[in-house]
């Protein structure tokens, strides 16, 4: 199997802000970034044959330093939008049309929001949704939690038969985990989509028009999800990975070691 992972790094973190001015995915939880348990993870499938990590023109210095100094035994390949701002960010649809365009991509994707942290087994996600569109979902249990995410309603089979981005009366609990797998032919969709005047910005607003046109599946996982959005979900991640010495994200920014502690196997 052909295949290729694309993490999304290019988002500034603006619900983070003030507290934090960096990169999310270099944002340090148990002892390394959040990139490093997002690539550890992904190392580990062997269907995967490289890696590509699309951040923006204004943290362009902090992705090339975080990849000078770790080693992974698949290739990472990094791409650089255009994008030095949020106003003129390219947004998640149109960071991954970018990176198929600029890499000329023709091989099935897993895609990974670079503020996700999990412990879910992608090869088992792989493996359940074979050569099918699919989401990775989690059921956060809340319904004012759920309001914050894309809200999906599965039947039986497990296929998507409603998406919601942040309901304000959502119907189930089972939100969307920017994991999400796009075999070749969904490439080729992606450009429909946006053609047709589809938002480049959420890969929510895709996901809606996509479900409606062929069948997509959802894979239920059950381990542990974190998506790092706000300063709450940081520390509230900080403190099931243990990172004791998290006394929040001003005193770690203040202490100018944040990309100096990456510990990679």
């Amino acid at each position: 199997m052909n295949m290729k992972a694309l993490i999304l790094a290019g988002g500034y973190g603006t619900r983070l802000k003030p507290y934090i001015n960096y990169p999310k995915a270099l944002l340090e939880v148990g002892g390394k970034a959040i990139l490093s348990h997002i690539l550890e993870n992904v190392c580990r499938v062997k269907e995967i044959e490289s890696i590509i990590l699309s951040t923006n023109e204004a943290f362009r210095e902090q992705f090339e330093s975080y990849l000078s100094v770790t080693s992974w035994h698949k290739p990472v390949h990094l791409v650089i939008e255009p994008s030095k701002s949020e106003g003129h960010k390219l947004g998640s649809i149109g960071g991954i049309q970018f990176v198929i365009h600029k890499l000329s991509l023709s091989e099935d994707l897993v895609v990974i929001g670079g503020d996700n942290l999990f412990e879910m087994d992608l090869s088992a996600f792989l493996r359940s949704v074979r050569s099918r569109p699919a989401i990775g979902v989690f059921d956060v249990g809340d319904e004012q939690l759920a309001k914050e995410y894309g809200v999906v309603t599965i039947d039986r089979d497990g296929l998507v038969k409603d998406f919601n981005e942040k309901p304000e009366h959502p119907n189930c609990t089972l939100v969307s985990t920017a994991i999400y797998h796009f075999p070749k032919h969904v490439l080729l969709r992606i450009s429909e989509y946006l053609s047709n005047g589809g938002s480049k910005d959420r890969l929510g607003d895709f996901l809606s028009w996509l479900y409606k046109r062929e069948s997509v599946y959802a894979y239920t996982f059950s381990s542990c999800w974190f998506d790092i959005g706000t300063v709450a979900s940081l520390k509230a991640a900080s403190g099931y990975f243990g990172d004791k010495n998290n006394s929040g994200p001003q005193e770690k920014m203040a202490s100018g070691k944040l990309a100096l502690k990456f510990q990679i196997k």
